[in-house]
């Protein structure tokens, strides 16, 4: 949607597949490896990029 607007917004892109396989991973790990489930909670960090668009630039 940032594209279509004027002047042009920046925004942030976030690793999509990189997170839906991240899901995926967890969810077999959850369901189907029982040594290695746990109920500890984890940071994940999926990467990002600022992309910078007109409302950003002087």
């Amino acid at each position: 949607m940032a594209r279509y607007v004027s002047p042009s917004l920046s925004c942030i892109r976030v690793e999509t597949e990189e997170m839906g396989a991240t899901a995926l991973r967890l969810l077999k790990t959850t369901f189907f490896d029982s040594e290695k489930r746990n109920h500890i909670p984890r940071k994940i960090t999926i990467g990002t990029s600022l992309v910078l668009r007109e409302s950003s630039l002087k």
